[in-house]
């Protein structure tokens, strides 16, 4: 069996209707806040700052696309956010898509650093590859590739394939032998995978649950996750969720690709230099 943690926007309403600090709130955004942040409540003064960000809709407070999540679901919110033991980066990325509250990222941070599971399943990072691919600059899924780059594995390396990129006219390239991080992005997707099936099991969590996470979580140094840069937006999980999250926008994530590549190369050469060629005789 597995363990799940499940918070929707129904129960965000009811809590809070009994917090008294989210009361105030409610009140405050619906009647108009004061000229100056001395004339605030008190116990509201922190949200004076970004109050043009505030908004009130169906009976929850929203910070953007963010539902405001009352005190006493805080712990319940950070397990949820944490269920699939996606990092401290991770589960960040993750919170910042849908949910806020005051000191939530280092309510979050601290609750990560005490799980066993997560120092149990920790690796260290790989190396990022030395010379990165070209980033595509139009769509290339459901047709006849230009390139694939794939290993040296023997479906890959036979004659076979060899005649197969032949007859569909496509180039064929292999990383180098022995040196898997020129495939760097295959491998860290398998490394991601397997580190999530064993967390999960570790901690009795549904992996599937974990996946889905996964897909819905920002990747490092871009601002979408998987599933928006594949379905153009977000798919619903077990975290409230504002309805607009949810509807379709187009995402292109080809300029941060980019950027992020070249701030990975530029960190990579700091420790590098190129060789001099050899010489035939």
């Amino acid at each position: 069996m597995y363990r799940s943690q499940q918070t929707d926007l129904g129960l965000s309403v009811l809590q809070q209707k009994k917090d008294k600090t989210l009361q105030t709130l409610i009140k405050t955004i619906l009647q108009g806040w004061p000229k100056n942040k001395a004339d605030t409540p008190k116990e509201i003064g922190h949200y004076y700052l970004f109050q043009e960000e505030l908004s009130y809709q169906d009976g929850i407070v929203f910070r953007g696309e963010r539902a405001v999540i009352p005190k006493q679901l805080w712990r319940e919110i950070t397990q949820c956010i944490h269920s699939s033991h996606l990092g401290v980066d991770g589960c960040l990325r993750r919170a910042r898509e849908c949910v806020y509250w005051q000191g939530m990222n280092e309510q979050i941070k601290s609750h990560v650093q005490q799980c066993d599971t997560c120092h149990a399943v920790d690796c260290n990072q790989q190396k990022e590859t030395l010379r990165p691919h070209e980033m595509p600059d139009r769509p290339w899924a459901k047709g006849i590739p230009d390139i694939v780059i794939s290993d040296n594995g023997p479906q890959f390396s036979s004659q076979e394939f060899q005649k197969f990129s032949d007859h569909w006219a496509f180039l064929h390239k292999t990383s180098s032998p022995g040196y898997p991080q020129s495939n760097g992005k295959a491998e860290s997707a398998v490394k991601t995978a397997k580190r999530l099936m064993r967390k999960a099991q570790m901690s009795r969590q549904d992996p599937y649950l974990a996946i889905l996470d996964h897909r819905n979580t920002p990747t490092h140094g871009l601002s979408t996750s998987p599933a928006q840069r594949l379905l153009s937006r977000h798919t619903k999980t077990l975290l409230p969720t504002k309805t607009s999250l949810l509807q379709p926008k187009i995402q292109n994530s080809l300029k941060e690709l980019i950027t992020n590549q070249q701030r990975q190369q530029t960190y990579y050469d700091r420790s590098a230099k190129d060789l001099d060629t050899l010489k035939t005789r």
